[in-house]
């Protein structure tokens, strides 16, 4: 399972790149496929790591996280599998 349920319309899955745990709503349109999710539109994390601004802009598609060019971590770019949970 790539995407939890956390709480009703709430949902999360782990981000690669940031190496942690990012949330949504649903406010954002979920395919609810929970092995091969689309989710849309663009998803935008902003906050601080390590007292360093980060943030991370992805496309989930089909269980793949395509990581945009306007993300701060070194996957801006490139498009992987999402890790099971």
């Amino acid at each position: 399972m790539k995407v939890k349920e956390i709480s009703e319309g709430q949902f999360h899955f782990f981000c690669p790149a940031c190496r942690e745990v990012h949330t949504f709503d649903s406010t954002f349109r979920f395919n609810g496929d929970f092995k091969k999710p689309t989710i849309s539109p663009a998803i935008l994390f902003t906050g601080y790591k390590n007292n360093e601004r980060v943030r991370c802009h992805c496309l989930i598609t089909d269980g793949k996280i395509r990581y945009l060019q306007d993300c701060s971590h070194l996957k801006r770019g490139k498009v992987i599998e999402l890790k099971d949970f």
